[in-house]
């Protein structure tokens, strides 16, 4: 008798395209706090040598579920850590936004410019005008 085990992909960066105005970064695998502190301290050191202060996340292939304590751990780190990154743009699963939605309010009550989308083509629009 064969036991599945269930596989588990670490939470990463996978793919990092500097665009005309903002940086665009594909992140995959299943989420932890700690791993997405790294994925910030990625996110700033990118923008920073990429010379962009706006952001997308494509968070579309995250897996896990994060906590309301986790978000709001996620959106001070941001705080203390972001740089001269001014704005941030989430897309996210469906499943997954409505849970986002208070990652937004909490950002934006710290002063973070931060949506939430469903789609890419959105989420540039919003971060190019």
């Amino acid at each position: 008798m064969q036991i599945m085990k269930e596989e588990h992909r670490a939470f990463e960066v996978t793919e990092v395209t500097i665009q005309d105005r903002y940086l665009l970064m594909r992140l995959s695998g299943d989420f932890t706090v700690d791993a997405g502190k790294r994925c910030v301290d990625q996110m700033v050191e990118a923008c920073t040598t990429a010379k962009r202060t706006r952001v997308l996340l494509d968070c579309q292939h995250v897996t896990g579920s994060a906590s309301t304590i986790d978000r709001l751990e996620m959106v001070q780190y941001s705080l203390i850590t972001r740089g001269s990154i001014q704005r941030i743009a989430v897309v996210s699963e469906a499943e997954s936004r409505k849970f986002d939605r208070f990652l937004e309010s909490a950002a934006i009550n710290r002063g973070i410019q931060l949506r939430v989308f469903a789609n890419l083509e959105t989420a540039a629009d919003w971060l190019t005008r």
